[in-house]
């Protein structure tokens, strides 16, 4: 049925796809329902896919019933690239008739183009698309929106660490089905560590959900802030206590965390190393810097030499002579 599918959209014939633009859109989504059990497959219907988009769009900002079967394929066989050449454009237009599209197809669409957005880590955009599919009105109150709002909430955390809040038209009672999200985005924007370690360790609603991976680069938002409001705090510190009032593992974690922080602006120190503190005076944190971008490039020089000489093995090896004396006596002669 998959290949079959497939097999439809690929007809050259766009004349004939046009006069039947609802069977063409029923057998899009038919595929994207098919691409949950034949992942290894999916790749092969993203060809297909775009171009059904491009028989089924009436303008370049139309959203059709092939839109969100390829946010899935790409999704499952992470070739996203495919899906965010075609979110380049605004897509806003969902009026189209006689397509075969339905309301929760276009939820659909937003939902998986969030998620194509937060596997990239491009989060502002991603929680734009999220929120468009919570603003969609559907009673009772879709499993999509639902979905969506959890991962917007997740996403808003990564973002900048406050608690999100979902657009005036979307319906109130998507909170309710919510209860540990909203309660982890509480605990990150108290700084309350332990409240966080807890959450995620009591719920298995965030594995159930296919948000554990998210939930869990939700912690290290508690620690930046937790480092933010100590610098703010203390003047000078010891690194074991960093520790300690962070939650983060050793040492090493603590030197990672400031050195990145310093690199993104958000503050300026300077370790004291026979005392094993860290002073937040205002320092600039510029060695620190240096020292990491020495340690990069020494890596990158590492890297070019390993390359440099296996390429000039490879050049010298008497095999390799072998199989391009070859290659070059069986090209024809002009």
């Amino acid at each position: 049925m998959f290949n079959i599918g497939i097999r439809v959209l690929e007809t050259p014939c766009v004349k004939q796809a046009t006069l039947f633009k609802r069977e063409f859109g029923y057998t899009c989504k038919a595929i994207g329902a098919l691409s949950t059990l034949l992942k290894e497959r999916c790749y092969f219907a993203i060809p297909p896919l775009l171009h059904a988009i491009k028989i089924l769009q009436t303008s370049p900002y139309c959203i059709t019933a092939a839109h969100w079967p390829l946010m899935q394929c790409c999704l499952l066989s992470l070739h996203l690239e495919q899906a965010i050449r075609v979110l380049k454009a605004p897509l806003f237009d969902f009026t189209s008739k006689n397509t075969g599209l339905t309301r929760v197809d276009v939820m659909r669409f937003f939902y998986y183009a969030g998620m194509v957005l937060t596997s990239l880590e491009q989060y502002d955009k991603a929680i734009e698309y999220f929120s468009q599919c919570i603003t969609i009105p559907r009673r009772p109150v879709s499993q999509i929106a639902i979905q969506a709002y959890k991962k917007a909430v997740l996403v808003q955390i990564l973002i900048d660490g406050t608690v999100y809040e979902a657009p005036r038209q979307s319906s109130g009672q998507i909170e309710s089905h919510c209860d540990a999200y909203l309660a982890l985005a509480k605990a990150v924007s108290e700084c309350d560590a332990q409240s966080f370690d807890n959450i995620v360790e009591d719920q298995a609603s965030f594995a159930r959900d296919g948000n554990a991976e998210l939930a869990a680069k939700c912690r290290s938002v508690v620690s930046l802030n937790l480092v933010r409001r100590l610098a703010m705090t203390y003047s000078n510190l010891s690194i074991d206590a960093i520790v300690k009032k962070t939650g983060l593992g050793n040492a090493e974690e603590v030197m990672h965390l400031l050195g990145r922080m310093s690199n993104e602006g958000k503050i300026s120190f300077k370790v004291d190393k026979s005392a094993q503190t860290v002073d937040f005076g205002g320092i600039d944190s510029s060695d620190y810097a240096i020292s990491q971008l020495m340690k990069t490039l020494t890596n990158v020089v590492g890297a070019y030499e390993a390359i440099v000489d296996i390429d000039e093995r490879v050049c010298t090896s008497e095999e390799y002579a072998t199989a391009r004396d070859a290659a070059q006596n069986k090209r024809p002669k002009v």
